[in-house]
């Protein structure tokens, strides 16, 4: 018995195929990048405290360091806020 599959359909020239698309969903640099995003401003938000902190034990008189600290971490969750919400 012979196998008569059917023959493929003609190209379609008009459209690009549905695989052709550069990045596929789920690429994985996609999310790397994200990723290494969310890094760094976890990086700037603990130097901005770490300073914030410094500044005040250098200076007392301007407050308790780990309130400085946790001041400058609220108030970049607030400026992160903002721009996400966007």
């Amino acid at each position: 018995m012979e196998d008569h599959a059917t023959p493929a359909p003609p190209p379609n020239y008009l459209h690009a195929p549905a695989r052709a698309c550069p990045i596929p969903r789920g690429n994985p640099f996609v999310s790397t990048l994200a990723l290494l995003v969310a890094l760094l401003l976890v990086v700037v938000v603990v130097l901005l405290a770490a300073g914030a902190a410094y500044v005040v034990h250098r200076h007392p008189t301007w407050g308790q360091p780990l309130g400085a600290a946790f001041g400058a971490v609220t108030v970049m969750a607030a400026l992160v806020g903002a721009i996400l919400s966007r």
